[in-house]
């Protein structure tokens, strides 16, 4: 079989030689096997018509700005997906860079955390994992972040927890709870903090001071205006089971809420009024940094 070459010239007249796959050389004359797999030979390629591009493709023009050739794209393994992307040795990983200088590169990467799948929204230029989609339905937003709502109001924390409680003189002395009922729930959204649940005292000894302290799950906030900070019930139920009328409350910046007598006068609550064995449930809410 005689070896066909064909010509191309470029604008200035310079001919270039082409190397190209030949199907047929006539319709009525058939490339025989033979001839074919010595042009496959030649050309480098099987009979798959599949390759390696040794050059990064690009799309220079709208008109070719598809592929219109269909079927499925795979990178690194065959594609079982219209774009597969697949890594054996590390997560496989698709990364997305504009033009706007620095900090405008992104990439989207999968790995695990305990046999789940988690999908992983990166800054490439800082190294920050901005976002993840875990395989039991959890998005999580990194530290510091937060949904915006469109009208400047954000949405940057929700938490639901316990916290394990304590009650001081404001001197010295200490007031001992049940290690089984020392522990309040309470529920996060935004700076709002809702605290519930109750305590039990098992024991006082030796108290000094004008007043009891609770502690708090998270510091109260500052606040211009220090009006509804706070806010809530506490009832006290001593051994009889009488209960008496209580409530509380704290000022800006502290970590700790002051029990209050309802007495007209909103005289704070003494070691006096603890003998152990009663019962504090406490349901309220306030404002935290």
């Amino acid at each position: 079989m005689a070896t066909e070459k064909i010509l191309i010239f470029d604008e200035a007249g310079n001919a270039k030689r082409m190397k190209v796959r030949i199907a047929r050389f006539l319709d009525n004359e058939p490339v025989t096997a033979s001839d074919k797999e010595n042009i496959r030979t030649t050309l480098n390629v099987d009979g798959s018509q599949s390759g390696t591009f040794t050059t990064p493709l690009s799309v220079t023009s709208a008109s070719d700005s598809s592929f219109t050739g269909g079927g499925k794209v795979g990178i690194g393994g065959s594609p079982s997906y219209d774009l597969h992307v697949t890594n054996a040795s590390t997560a496989a990983s698709i990364g997305i860079t504009g033009t706007g200088g620095s900090k405008d590169t992104w990439t989207v990467t999968s790995s695990d955390s305990g046999g789940k799948a988690i999908l992983n929204l990166t800054n490439a230029d800082t190294g920050t994992t901005v976002l993840q989609l875990h395989q039991d339905n959890k998005l999580v937003l990194s530290s510091g972040g937060g949904i915006d709502f469109g009208s400047g109001a954000t949405l940057s924390d929700y938490e639901e927890g316990t916290h394990t409680a304590t009650l001081t003189p404001q001197t010295s002395g200490t007031i001992t709870l049940y290690g089984a009922r020392d522990e309040l729930g309470y529920t996060r959204v935004g700076n709002l903090v809702t605290v519930y649940g109750y305590l039990v005292v098992t024991s006082v000894s030796s108290p000094v001071g004008d007043y009891i302290n609770l502690s708090l799950p998270y510091q109260i906030a500052t606040l211009a205006d220090n009006a509804g900070a706070f806010s809530g019930s506490l009832l006290i139920f001593n051994a009889a089971g009488n209960s008496g009328d209580y409530t509380i409350g704290a000022a800006q910046g502290e970590s700790v809420a002051r029990i209050y007598k309802n007495t007209g006068t909103s005289a704070v609550a003494t070691a006096a009024d603890f003998s152990g064995n009663e019962t504090i449930r406490v349901n309220f809410s306030y404002q935290a940094v």
